[in-house]
């Protein structure tokens, strides 16, 4: 980024898989880090059962406005075991994966989410942009929650 703004390089679309979704890219890079895309599997912002309360428990115990990412996506494979595992009444590696591949379950990242035959769900994703110092969902549109800039502004002096 910082090599692209000496350069006055205005790249119209800058799209990054995992820096941009941590905190220390906007710390690092303030203003600069800003209108990048990227995709994510989970976010503090999504309007799914169970959301609610990652982003309760990152305030209350770490004193975060939101739940951060990887706070959230563990949360949501650790709340999926958990549902798997009280749906079988076992421990059984089997019978959690019957359950799993049975059952539909209302979770953080989406509503009545199914798994396959290797206990996978269907692929999904999530595209976040950088906005105001934060990650702001722009993708799919039942989950946007700001409007996705395009082209990149240039950059600032």
């Amino acid at each position: 980024m910082r090599a692209a703004k000496t350069m006055k390089y205005n790249i119209k679309f800058i799209f990054q898989i995992i820096a941009a979704m941590l905190p220390a890219w906007m710390k690092e890079l303030g203003e600069d880090g800003n209108y990048v895309i990227g995709p994510t599997w989970w976010s503090p912002h999504l309007p799914y059962p169970g959301n609610n309360k990652i982003n309760e428990a990152a305030k209350s115990r770490y004193g975060v406005p939101e739940g951060p990412t990887y706070f959230g996506f563990s949360y949501c494979w650790m709340k999926t075991l958990e549902l798997a595992v009280e749906g079988a009444g076992t421990l059984d590696d089997k019978k959690i994966r019957d359950h799993l591949r049975s059952s539909k379950f209302d979770l953080p990242y989406g509503r009545g989410i199914v798994f396959d035959s290797k206990g996978l769900p269907p692929p999904f994703c999530f595209a976040f942009q950088t906005t105001g110092g934060k990650n702001e969902l722009v993708w799919p549109k039942e989950v946007v929650t700001t409007k996705l800039v395009y082209p990149r502004p240039a950059w600032s002096k």
